[in-house]
């Protein structure tokens, strides 16, 4: 048993009627098939480009998800807040770290950046 679609596609139109018209010629034909092509290229887009928004989301929910959890802890009084973390330790530097020792009676200033 066949259903009825109905939508924008289903509205009987005169362009409905142009484009039955025109896969009768072979010119006509291939108008359609460039426009199908067309078509189908837009909607592989709009696919590709859903499946990365749904993995940001997915990626964005585990991420509240555990901030969630730490704050409910937190809250509870069940743990204590964690120690701050050097992040110099997370990230190896290209360039091994020296300490530059100067005499106490200098008169220049020494300040590490880290980035």
């Amino acid at each position: 048993m066949a259903f009825e679609r109905r939508g924008v596609q289903g509205i009987r139109t005169m362009a409905a009627l142009v484009d039955q018209r025109r896969t009768r010629t072979p010119a006509g034909a291939l108008i359609e098939l460039s426009a199908l092509a067309n078509e189908k290229l837009l909607l592989e887009r709009e696919v590709a480009r859903a499946s990365r928004r749904g993995i940001e989301i997915q990626r964005r929910l585990k991420e509240i998800a555990a901030k969630e959890d730490r704050l409910m802890k937190l809250a509870q009084g069940a743990a204590q807040p964690p120690e701050p973390v050097d992040e110099t330790e997370l990230v190896p530097s290209a360039a091994p770290r020296t300490l530059v020792e100067m005499p106490t009676n200098s008169r220049f200033k020494i300040s590490e950046f880290t980035y």
